[in-house]
């Protein structure tokens, strides 16, 4: 699993902040990571240093044989960013990897 971080954030550590997101992406996507080639993260203070959740974030998943997921928010820290963007992208995959699992005719009723 490649991972990529692109971060436009003043003063920022980019270092730390990889490693922050390889360690939280392992907890929370790592039982994925055979279905997975890639990951791409973006970061970006969207007004500057006014405060307020004002760091877009954005990620993107390249599943293997084919399909993408992606998530996106807004948070007060990168760091919040990375925790919140990460437990999405874990409900994205399982859902998508659900439903490449189940055909449209293999769907049961709800009525019982």
């Amino acid at each position: 699993m490649d991972i990529s971080l692109q971060c436009r954030l003043p003063e920022t550590d980019r270092t730390k902040l990889l490693g922050q997101l390889e360690r939280r992406l392992g907890f929370a996507i790592g039982r994925f990571a055979e279905s997975i080639s890639e990951v791409h993260f973006s970061v970006d203070d969207v007004n500057g240093p006014r405060g307020g959740n004002d760091i877009e974030a954005r990620a993107e998943v390249r599943l293997l044989p084919h399909g993408t997921v992606q998530v996106h928010g807004r948070y007060a820290t990168a760091e919040l960013a990375i925790d919140g963007l990460s437990h999405r992208l874990k409900l994205a995959i399982r859902r998508h990897l659900d439903r490449q699992h189940v055909g449209p005719g293999d769907r049961k009723s709800m009525a019982g």
